[in-house]
């Protein structure tokens, strides 16, 4: 992942972002999905914005939910809210021991 620039990072960052804030997305598998909102959109960008080195302007909202939180199995029930798949049990994990949760 050293290979990555900066800006390459936060242009991935936005570009995930905005598909959270579509209406309604259409994977390449070919299903569609319905936008998140509410705590759930904000707990998906909390989780790509505390992977990334970077902190793009559209991070803001998120992080400081998440930094609102104070105990952690607060935080820890608020990036549970992001719908996952059985891979992204370990990013959750990975993600609090980088933030030292």
């Amino acid at each position: 992942m050293k290979f990555l620039t900066k800006a390459t990072l936060s242009l991935a960052i936005i570009g995930s972002l905005s598909i959270l804030n579509a209406e309604m997305a259409t994977l390449s598998n070919g299903k569609t999905i319905n936008s998140l909102g509410g705590d759930t959109k904000l707990s998906c960008e909390a989780l790509l914005c505390l992977a990334s080195p970077t902190k793009p302007s559209e991070c803001e909202p998120s992080l400081r939910k998440y930094f609102s939180l104070r105990k952690p199995h607060e935080k820890a029930k608020f990036l549970s809210l992001c719908p996952k798949d059985q891979n992204n049990d370990k990013i959750t994990q990975d993600i609090k021991g980088l933030t030292g949760e």
